[in-house]
């Protein structure tokens, strides 16, 4: 419980505390509408959807201790509709850090295997643990892993990084 210790303190040091006394006595602020913006909120509530799909077979996989984390797995998606094929696809290599995955690839067919969706119907979910080696400092399981000669044990994107290219 040292957040709410901490938060008066920072309250001591600002300049217009509403004239207040503790932070602990203000009202949270008003929101902005004009900031609000309606088509980034359905965008997120559908991957937010996704993802609980797909955190519903990875968590399969850790309970029968196949894996220890998300990242361990890697997932295979199908759409029925296009729509949603779009959309999935339209996120292109956001998409795993969303799902909270190493890798996810849009199938173009169903895969045999594949679970479908409980509450979105038409995404078909295959989850399976990932082939390829961890990258030491993002933790995630790529194929790009041991491909830079200069940063073996890193994926292509954090080799880039920390060169500075």
């Amino acid at each position: 419980p040292i957040l709410v210790h901490t938060s008066h303190e920072v309250w001591e040091y600002l300049d217009d505390k509403e004239g207040l006394d503790s932070v602990h006595l203000a009202l949270w602020p008003e929101v902005n509408a004009s900031l609000v913006d309606a088509a980034l909120d359905a965008k997120f509530a559908k991957v937010l959807a996704v993802r609980e799909e797909v955190a519903r077979e990875t968590e399969k996989m850790r309970a029968a201790k196949t894996i220890g984390a998300g990242l361990e797995a890697a997932v295979e998606l199908y759409a029925e509709d296009a729509e949603l094929k779009s959309f999935l696809s339209g996120l292109g290599d956001k998409l795993s850090g969303y799902l909270l995955t190493s890798d996810v690839t849009l199938a173009a067919s169903k895969p045999a295997d594949a679970v479908e969706g409980a509450a979105l119907k038409g995404l078909w979910v295959r989850a399976f643990v990932s082939p390829h080696k961890k990258c030491v400092r993002c933790w995630n399981l790529r194929s790009s892993v041991g491909s830079n000669s200069a940063h073996p044990d890193l994926c292509e994107r954090c080799a880039k990084v920390v060169s500075n290219r």
